[in-house]
C-alpha cells in the first residue's frame, strides 16, 4: 500500500473518530446533563432586584415607610414607584410584569405587594430576610427537578433583597 493511501485512510479514520466523539458529546449534553428550561428565572430575578432598588429609594424619600394600600389593593405599589422610575429615565412598565406572564389582558402587575407592610416603618420590621416584599401572583417559572420533570414556581422578593422561587 502506498504512503498516500495509508495517510488518506488515517485522515478518514481520524475524521470519523472526531465525528463520533462530537456526536457522543452532543448526545451526553442534551440527554444526561441537568439544564434550566428556556424560561430560566434570571429575568424575573433581575426585574425583582431592580424593584427592590426602587423600593429602597422610595423608603429613603418617605421616612422609611412603605407605600399605603387602599382597600387591600396589592397593586398600588406600582403607582407609588412610578415617579422613581420616571425620574431615572426608566420605563416603569417594564418592571410591572414577569417576562413569563402570558395573560391577556394583563393585570396591573404580575407582582403583588405584601399588604401587611403598608404604611409600616422599615425599622419596625424584624428579620427582613424572612419578610416578603413582593411576590408573583401565580406560579409560572419552570424549575426542573430532574431532566424530564419540572414544577411551576413563583418568585418572591424579600425585604433584604434576595429572591426565592417557591
Amino acid at each position: 500500500m502506498s504512503e498516500e493511501k495509508r495517510l488518506s485512510k488515517r485522515i478518514i479514520l481520524f475524521v470519523i473518530l472526531l465525528g463520533s466523539i462530537s456526536l457522543l458529546f452532543w448526545f451526553y449534553n442534551n440527554y444526561f446533563i441537568y439544564r434550566e428550561p428556556p424560561e430560566y428565572p434570571s429575568a424575573c430575578r433581575a426585574i425583582l432586584k431592580n424593584l427592590h432598588a426602587a423600593f429602597d429609594i422610595y423608603l429613603k424619600e418617605h421616612e422609611n415607610r412603605f407605600p399605603p394600600v387602599w382597600k387591600n389593593n396589592e397593586y398600588l405599589w406600582v403607582e407609588a414607584l412610578r415617579p422613581i422610575f420616571l425620574r431615572y429615565g426608566t420605563n416603569y412598565k417594564v418592571y410591572r410584569y414577569s417576562p413569563l406572564d402570558k395573560r391577556r389582558p394583563l393585570p396591573p402587575s404580575s407582582y403583588k405587594f405584601n399588604t401587611a407592610l403598608a404604611g409600616k416603618s422599615l425599622k419596625s420590621i424584624k428579620n427582613p430576610d424572612k419578610v416578603i416584599l413582593l411576590y408573583e401572583d401565580e406560579p409560572r417559572i419552570k424549575l426542573y427537578e430532574d431532566k424530564h420533570h419540572y414544577k411551576l414556581k413563583a418568585a418572591y422578593l424579600f425585604l433584604d433583597g434576595h429572591v426565592e422561587f417557591k
